[in-house]
């Protein structure tokens, strides 16, 4: 099955020292919907930074942001599937991205009326 590919912008404000509230999380999206194809949206951001938050905290990583692009395919269900991490990055934040990106939850891209398996690129600051 081929894999269609979008992008999606996201921003996660994270302070790996200092939870912030789900109202005090900054992130955005873009939509991009057409005839004939629109692609996987997150549901569940906030769940997400949190998690992320938590585990950088219990794992005392530096509390340096790094904003980097998270390439994520999701399958036809919008189920994430498999993640790259384009740019350079600490083997201890890997490895939160790694244990928290599974756990976001898409609404499934669409070909033509048809779900469709879809690559999205993520920008997040960890």
């Amino acid at each position: 099955m081929k894999a269609y590919i979008a992008t999606v912008v996201l921003l996660f404000s994270i302070t790996i020292f200092q939870a912030q509230p789900h109202n005090g999380v900054m992130y955005t999206q873009t939509s991009m919907q057409t005839s004939s194809f629109s692609k996987p949206y997150a549901l569940n951001i906030p769940e997400v930074n949190e998690g992320i938050l938590k585990e950088g905290k219990q794992k005392n990583i530096s509390t340096a942001l790094q904003e980097v692009s998270v390439c994520i395919l999701v399958d036809e269900d919008g189920n994430y599937q498999f993640h790259q991490v384009k740019e350079s990055l600490s083997s201890e934040k890997r490895i939160v991205l790694k244990n928290q990106l599974p756990e976001l939850i898409f609404t499934p891209a669409r070909l033509r009326g048809e779900n469709v398996e879809a690559w999205v690129t993520i920008k997040v600051k960890v």
